[in-house]
């Protein structure tokens, strides 16, 4: 008697069956892993795609850019120009400081013929040369006739001031007049005289004497003592 596990004739052995297919399977395999593969067109393929995208996000890039261009104008035009009127309005409406570096250098300049200046005969025909350069001009006060007088507008701290150089003394004396609301005193010693309080600087051979009279700054500079600037002050009538 044949044992269960023989095969009998005419019916096909499955083993064998499933080795060769497993071999035809292996001998294919084989010969896809040497057959060479052609991937150009797909490389060309992605580099196209990739190429087209980045074209794309560089054109939103420039919409955008070129979009937020003019706020960025507008925006800094607008802080610029509010910085701007913010300081004339700050600086307009303040009271300026009497700078003496600014004081000295106006003298000096007066003296040396720097600025031009208009030799006028009488304090009535400077007020009129100078109302002349500024209808807002501030007006001089009368000086003794012994002097020859030259006058000019300048500003200071852009604070209009009437300049008259006088001619009488031993050395040429600046008279400089102002509003007293565009001018402040600034923080030098002071001396009362007469019930007037004047005060004082000192710079290298120059002196200063200022005063502050009803609605006007005065400053009187030149290379003589400060007790004939106050003398000199002292004769200066409105």
């Amino acid at each position: 008697m044949n044992s269960e596990n023989s095969q009998q004739p005419g019916v096909p052995d499955l083993s064998q069956q499933q080795v060769r297919l497993d071999e035809a399977t292996a001998d294919r395999l084989g010969k896809l892993r040497s057959m060479p593969i052609d991937l150009s067109g797909l490389q060309r393929a992605v580099r196209a795609q990739i190429a087209e995208a980045g074209v794309v996000q560089t054109r939103w890039r420039s919409f955008w850019a070129w979009q937020q261009r003019p706020m960025r104008a507008i925006a800094a035009s607008i802080i610029i120009f509010l910085a701007v009127a913010g300081a004339m309005l700050y600086s307009s409406g303040r009271p300026a400081i009497a700078s003496v570096a600014q004081i000295v250098q106006l003298h000096e300049d007066l003296v040396s013929g720097r600025v031009a200046a208009t030799s006028v005969q009488t304090i009535e025909e400077a007020n009129r040369v100078l109302a002349s350069e500024s209808s807002d001009a501030p007006s001089l006060p009368n000086v003794p006739d012994d002097h020859q007088m030259a006058c000019c507008m300048r500003t200071i701290q852009n604070k209009k001031v009437a300049c008259l150089l006088l001619k009488g003394e031993s050395e040429p004396v600046t008279l400089t007049v102002a509003n007293a609301a565009d001018m402040h005193m600034p923080a030098v010693p002071s001396v009362t005289h007469g019930g007037a309080i004047y005060y004082l600087q000192a710079v290298g051979s120059l002196n200063m004497v200022m005063e502050q009279r009803q609605d006007k700054w005065l400053c009187l500079i030149g290379r003589i003592s400060s007790d004939r600037l106050i003398a000199i002050a002292q004769g200066l009538h409105f």
